[in-house]
């Protein structure tokens, strides 16, 4: 049996950099209340406001419009009077006049991809400013306003007092964008050689700021990369469009006798036991309703209860199937959006993606509340709405997919990947709601934590993008790292630090410094406490060590407000054995350890069968050169005789144990504290492994070394041997070192700069 001394060796006390890594991070957190508590909860007087919709809205075909009327009731739960309101019109980001696009920063015109001119070319005469109309109170009062880029301030003639409620209304309209000249994340795209389009509808109503007791109106611009912000609410939406277009949308549908057929009718409700997605609308339907461009309209009317807001989708291209999910104590129904051009792809994995990803985040976290759950393909790419998503890849047009073995996105993979992660938007942020405006690392990092699970648990070998820690490294080394608590429109590069870097803090949290068990059990507390609530992150700091029982500050201070990266290295190994005090042992012992010492120079092997002088004058020699240093004397064995009379038992058995003692020195080349993860690799082929707590780096942020006995000669030491640190550079993580091999291809020389380019363009497109 091995077993281990733990010896933690400070060799110096330093005053530098990382000193500070341990200190508490108290000063840069508010300071608890009876709102939010030290514990990282609400407290008994924590408070948040609720806004309440009913919307009417009408989609124009043809000029590709909306116009729209809605009444806001707003619930003031807030301690303070209210004198005026602030509201979003995230419509207004691509106009003009808006601040995203006078910050915009000029396109390369050195040479441009025909694909791009039209963006060029025709954005300046895009002008969708949103246009409000009749704005007034419960009592028809005229309101005035301020309207400044996507925010409006409306002014009201008496305060709102605290606990108490108010109503008012407005119309409005504005140009919807075509997303193959203008992204975003809402807009339609067009199919010319049918003049169908797909709309996808998000932002599309003027809707309240949030109001919190962190930053009071919370008025950031919308610029496009911080996302939403918003109140919980209930919403009665009524869509009109063309009466042979198919609506997806938030909520559940409340008239389906006045929109839908009769077969598809009973389909919807067949689709709610059925054992696999049936089809509600046809291929064939949907490719007959292309063809139709039916004059009239019809109304689709949805109701969605206590969500943060409301997208929509309409087509006359759409395909529609639908399936049943037992949650917890409900049937959720599963669906699935899509045109023919999706096919086969879509009907094949689309719902099936949909309804994994509710099992899975409802065991996960907490159950799916909702009735519906949709994944909608259109132009944009993927982007999460409650109960809605928007999600991107089509197979290519002879309706083939890469397989698992091509580029990560491929269709296939693609696909189940993205509805995974957007679907799995509706616990971060759409129920445990988050201020994306400002954090996006609070939605977009933890779901992504949570989405390698599920796609663990889609198959084996399910190629992974995010979440690993070694997925990781070589951006946190590089120059274009920011903290992770960076505003979300000052990101550098938000897919690695805002989904990536938190994700596998998450991880390194869970496997490495806290422990599974621990860190279930605060996650758990965290999704259950803030569910329904929003929470900031000093909340989600401090329940993580609440419930834990850790102080995790050094890793808040290192991952989240730092920019440092891990890289441990094994400096150094050194093995002794113990002497047993016995002259015919150590003696014997002696000599093998010097016998393989010693070194046959080339000096030593010239001279070594030449004549020497003392062979020439043998009166030179004297008792020393016959004298045997491991030859026993009578003198060694009084000695040895003597010293165990004087020892005692207990004694006696330390010098007759034959043990090997190794001393392995760890080295911290980075400004970043890690645990230490080792694995020993003996003799006899048996391996041990020892986790060192962070804490190692407390007084000697540089080096430090750990004593190891063992039974077995030690062959090889190896540093976090399951790459769960992110440590930055492997190299060094092994010793004696390991030989690195690679692979290297030979391409044509005129394929060289054209394949770096591609690389280049996979980094920028994985980035973004």
């Amino acid at each position: 049996m091995m077993f281990i001394i733990i010896s933690l060796i400070s060799l110096a006390i330093a005053h530098d950099p990382l000193s500070g890594q341990f200190d508490s991070i108290e000063e840069l957190l508010p300071t608890p209340n009876r709102i939010r508590t030290a514990s990282g909860r609400p407290g008994e007087e924590y408070w948040q406001q609720q806004a309440d919709y009913q919307i009417q809205v009408k989609l124009d075909e043809e000029k590709h419009q909306i116009t729209g009327s809605e009444t806001i009731t707003y619930h003031n739960n807030s301690p303070d009077s209210l004198s005026y309101l602030w509201l979003q019109l995230d419509a207004n980001q691509l106009s003009n006049l808006s601040e995203r696009e006078r910050i915009r920063s000029a396109p390369h015109l050195a040479k441009v991809p025909v694909e791009q001119m039209p963006s060029i070319d025709l954005r300046p005469a895009y002008e969708p400013q949103l246009k409000i109309w009749n704005l007034e109170d419960q009592n028809g009062i005229a309101l005035s306003s301020m309207i400044d880029s996507t925010l409006m301030r409306i002014t009201l003639p008496e305060p709102i007092p605290p606990m108490s409620e108010y109503s008012f209304s407005m119309e409005w309209s504005y140009t919807l964008n075509n997303s193959d000249v203008i992204w975003a994340r809402s807009g339609y795209e067009y199919f010319p050689k049918e003049e169908n389009s797909i709309y996808e509808i998000a932002q599309f109503y003027p809707r309240m700021a949030i109001y919190t007791d962190i930053d009071g109106w919370l008025t950031k611009e919308f610029l496009g990369a911080g996302e939403f912000a918003t109140e919980f609410g209930d919403f009665d939406v009524e869509i009109t469009v063309p009466e042979d277009h198919i609506v997806g949308a938030t909520g559940q549908l409340q008239n389906p006798e006045e929109v839908l057929s009769k077969p598809q009718q009973k389909r919807l409700e067949e689709a709610k036991t059925s054992e696999m997605p049936i089809f509600i609308v046809t291929p064939k339907e949907a490719a007959q309703n292309e063809t139709e461009h039916a004059p009239r309209t019809k109304t689709w009317k949805f109701h969605a209860e206590n969500v943060r807001d409301f997208a929509f989708g309409s087509s006359r291209k759409f395909i529609w199937d639908a399936w049943g999910v037992d949650i917890a104590e409900q049937t959720v129904l599963a669906m699935s959006f899509y045109p023919n051009e999706a096919e086969p792809l879509w009907s094949k994995y689309s719902t099936q993606a949909v309804a994994h990803t509710l099992e899975v985040y409802s065991e996960e976290l907490f159950p799916y509340p909702y009735p519906v759950c949709i994944s909608m393909n259109g132009a944009i790419g993927g982007m999460e709405y409650p109960m809605l998503s928007f999600n991107g890849p089509r197979p290519l047009e002879d309706g083939t997919y890469f397989g698992k073995d091509g580029p990560w996105i491929h269709q296939k993979y693609g696909l189940i990947s993205v509805i995974i992660h957007e679907v799995g938007h509706n616990w971060f942020p759409m129920m445990i709601n988050t201020d994306e405006r400002s954090w996006t690392w609070m939605d977009e990092g933890l779901n992504t934590y949570v989405q390698l699970i599920a796609q663990m648990q889609w198959e084996e070998d399910y190629p992974k993008r995010r979440g690993e820690p070694q997925k990781i490294s070589e951006y946190m080394k590089g120059s274009n790292d920011v903290p992770i608590m960076t505003d979300a429109d000052s990101l550098r590069q938000s897919g690695n630090n805002a989904y990536a870097k938190p994700a596998v803090a998450m991880n390194l949290l869970r496997e490495t410094v806290i422990g599974a068990e621990n860190f279930d059990f605060a996650f758990q507390e965290y999704v259950d406490t803030w569910a329904f609530k929003r929470p900031y992150p000093s909340d989600f700091f401090r329940i993580m060590e609440d419930a834990s029982g850790k102080d995790l500050d050094w890793f808040w201070r290192s991952w989240f407000y730092g920019t440092n990266h891990v890289d441990l290295a094994i400096s150094d190994v050194q093995t002794y054995r113990k002497l047993t005090g016995n002259p015919n042992i150590d003696k014997a012992m002696q000599q093998e350890f010097d016998e393989e010492k010693k070194v046959q120079t080339k000096i030593i092997q010239r001279y070594k069968d030449t004549s020497k002088r003392v062979d020439r004058f043998p009166e030179l020699e004297d008792f020393y050169n016959d004298y045997d240093p491991y030859e026993v004397t009578e003198a060694d064995i009084e000695e040895y005789d003597t010293l165990l009379e004087e020892w005692s038992t207990e004694e006696k058995a330390l010098l007759s144990s034959d043990r090997y003692y190794h001393i392995i020195t760890i080295e911290n080349t980075s400004q970043m504290p890690s645990p230490v993860i080792l694995r020993l690799h003996y003799q006899d082929g048996s391996q041990e492994e020892y986790r060192i707590p962070v804490h190692v780096w407390r007084k000697n942020n540089k080096k430090t070394t750990k004593l190891i006995q063992s039974e077995q000669p030690l062959l090889r030491v190896e540093l976090d041997p399951y790459q769960e640190t992110a440590d930055a550079d492997l190299s060094n993580n092994s010793f004696p070192r390991i030989i690195q091999e690679k692979l290297f291809e030979i391409i044509p020389t005129d394929d060289a700069p054209k394949n770096q380019m591609q690389k280049q363009q996979k980094v920028v497109n994985e980035d973004e």
